[in-house]
C-alpha cells in the first residue's frame, strides 16, 4: 500500500463533475451490513443532487441515443414486467422500474459523468478512491479477523469459521470478495492498457485482500483468467507448440479440478441448482416470459424448495423470467461492443464466479462504465502512450 497516505494528501478541489464520480464512487465502496442497500440510495442521492444541473445545460448530450433507446425498451418491458408477472412479491411500480433498468442506468450514467472528465482526472480519481478502499478493507479485514478469533476461542474451530465469513462491514465475505475482483480487474486492465507497474501493485494489493476472505470461486476465476492471458499470449507470438502443449495441460486440469471439486459438497449444491430451471415447464407462459418479480423470484428456480437460487440465470428467470434473461445478456453484449471488448474479463469473471453467488451489483456496473470510458477517451484522446504515475498526478 505505498504511496497511498502520499496521494491522499494531495487531494485538491474537484470540479462538479469529478465530485459526482467520486461521490458515486465511494458510494459504492463503502458498504455497511446494517445498512445493506447504501450503495444502491448512494446513487439516487448522487442523481437528485445531479438534478438541478441535468436540466440547466447538460441534459442534450449526458446520455447518448442508443442508451436512451435501450433504457426506453428495457422500462416498457418493466412495466409489462411488472403486470403480468402479478407482482407477487408486491414491490411498487418504482422499485420494480429501478431494479430492471439498473445495469443499463447505472452503465449509461457513469459514461455520462465521465464524459465531461478527461482521462487523466479520470485515472486520478479512481487511484484516489482505490487508496480510500485499500485503508477500508485493511481496517475490515483486521476486524473480521480479530473477532473471528474471539469467536474460535469460545465456539471452536467449526463455528467460527461461519461467523468469520459473517463478521464482514459487507453482507459476507463472498460478497465481499468479488466487489474486490470487479475493481482489481479495472487495475489489470489500467495495467495492460498503460504498462504502469503501480496498476500492477493494486491488482496484486486488492487479490491479496480478496484471498483473506477465502472465497474459492474468487481464486479459481482469477486463475482461469491468468492461465487464459499467458495461453493467449503464446498464440499470439506465433508459439504454436507451447500453445498446443498448453492446450493439453490446461484441458487436463479443468477435467481434474472438475472431479475434485465433485466431492465439494458447495460445489455439487451449485450443479445441481440447474436441475431447478427444468421447472419452468411447471409454470404459466406469463411467468415463464416476465418472471415472479423481485423478493419473491429468487427462490423460485432452486433445486429445493424455499432456497436461494444462487446462479444467475436461475435469478434473472426467476425475477424477470426469460425476456429479462435476453435482455441482461444484450445488456452485457452492449458494453462488450461499447468498449470495443475491453470489459471481456469482467464479463467473464462475472459469469464464472457466479456459479457459486449470483452477483447483479453496482460495482460490476460501475467497473464496465469506468472499462468503457477509459477505452473511448483513448481513443478520441489519442491516449494510448499514457503512463500515469503517483509522482505526476497534480491538479492544477
Amino acid at each position: 500500500m505505498e504511496g497511498d497516505f502520499e496521494l491522499m494528501g494531495k487531494i485538491k478541489k474537484l470540479n462538479i463533475f469529478e465530485n459526482y464520480f467520486f461521490l458515486l464512487f465511494l458510494f459504492c465502496i463503502f458498504r455497511f451490513k446494517i445498512f445493506a442497500a447504501s450503495h444502491l440510495f448512494g446513487f439516487l442521492i448522487v442523481l437528485a443532487l445531479f438534478v438541478p444541473l441535468y436540466f440547466s445545460y447538460v441534459r442534450t448530450c449526458f446520455f447518448n441515443k442508443t442508451e436512451i433507446r435501450y433504457f426506453s425498451i428495457y422500462a416498457s418491458i418493466a412495466l409489462f414486467s411488472w403486470y403480468f408477472s402479478k407482482n407477487l412479491s408486491k414491490n411498487n411500480i418504482f422499485y420494480y422500474l429501478l431494479f430492471y433498468t439498473l445495469p443499463i442506468f447505472y452503465y449509461s450514467t457513469v459514461q455520462g459523468f465521465l464524459k465531461k472528465i478527461n482521462l487523466q482526472q479520470i485515472l486520478y480519481i479512481f487511484d484516489l478512491a482505490i487508496s480510500f478502499f485499500k485503508i477500508y478493507l485493511l481496517v475490515e479485514v483486521v476486524y473480521r479477523y480479530y473477532t473471528s478469533y474471539i469467536a474460535m476461542i469460545s465456539e471452536g474451530l467449526i463455528s467460527s469459521f461461519y461467523n468469520f465469513k459473517g463478521n464482514s462491514f459487507y453482507s459476507d465475505t463472498n460478497f465481499l470478495a468479488l466487489v474486490i475482483q470487479n475493481f482489481a480487474l479495472v487495475c489489470f486492465f489500467l495495467y495492460k492498457k498503460f504498462n504502469d507497474k503501480k496498476y500492477f501493485r493494486n491488482y496484486v494489493q486488492l487479490m491479496f485482500f480478496a484471498l483473506l476472505t477465502l472465497s474459492r470461486s474468487v481464486v479459481l476465476t482469477q486463475i482461469m483468467l491468468l492461465l487464459f492471458d499467458f495461453y493467449y499470449s503464446k498464440f499470439k507470438k506465433g508459439q504454436f507448440a507451447k500453445f498446443f502443449l498448453l492446450t493439453m495441460i490446461f484441458s487436463v486440469s479443468i477435467i481434474l479440478v472438475f472431479f475434485l471439486l465433485q466431492k465439494d459438497a458447495s460445489f455439487r449444491s451449485k450443479i445441481v441448482i440447474f436441475d431447478g430451471l427444468k421447472k419452468i415447464n411447471d409454470f404459466n407462459f406469463e411467468n415463464q416470459l416476465f418472471g415472479f418479480g423481485f423478493g419473491n423470484g429468487e427462490f423460485i428456480y432452486s433445486y429445493r424448495k424455499g432456497d436461494y437460487g444462487h446462479l444467475h440465470i436461475a435469478l434473472l428467470l426467476g425475477q424477470e423470467g426469460i425476456i429479462g434473461v435476453v435482455m441482461f445478456v444484450i445488456f452485457l453484449f452492449f458494453s462488450l461492443v461499447s468498449s470495443k471488448g475491453a470489459t471481456l474479463r469482467l464479463v467473464v469473471a462475472f459469469f464464472i464466479s457466479g456459479f457459486s453467488l449470483a452477483f447483479f451489483d453496482t460495482s460490476f456496473y460501475l467497473c464496465l462504465g469506468i472499462v468503457t470510458s477509459i477505452t473511448k477517451k483513448m481513443v478520441s484522446e489519442n491516449s494510448s502512450s499514457y503512463c500515469i504515475s503517483h509522482k505526476i498526478i497534480t491538479r492544477s
